[in-house]
């Protein structure tokens, strides 16, 4: 499940070479809202939820969001990343995500 909170995020733990990870994802939208971004996130959390568990996801302003997540299968992430579902709605919201890990 994932939560909405309006609190500073904590980070967690990233894992390389198939390690899990914990990152926070930076999410800019430019022809939308936070609203329009989080009705398109939430339309594919049951994809997600097969990649990535524990998701907050925070409102950071009307145009921004950030999302903070373990990332426990990193080739099914990147799947669903370049499906054609995702790419369309980023496209059509103006969305640009920029992964941070955290240690």
């Amino acid at each position: 499940m994932m939560t909405l909170v309006d609190v500073p995020l904590k980070v967690a733990c990233i894992r390389e070479n198939g390690a899990e990870m914990n990152v926070i994802a930076t999410v800019n939208i430019s022809k939308g809202n936070f609203e329009s971004w989080l009705i398109f996130f939430q339309s594919y959390e049951e994809e997600r939820k097969k990649s990535v568990e524990n998701e907050i996801v925070r409102k950071t302003s009307e145009s921004t969001a950030e999302v903070l997540f373990k990332i426990k299968d990193i080739d099914g992430l990147t799947a669903l990343s370049n499906s054609e579902l995702v790419r369309a709605g980023e496209e059509v919201l103006g969305v640009v995500v920029e992964l941070t890990p955290q240690s």
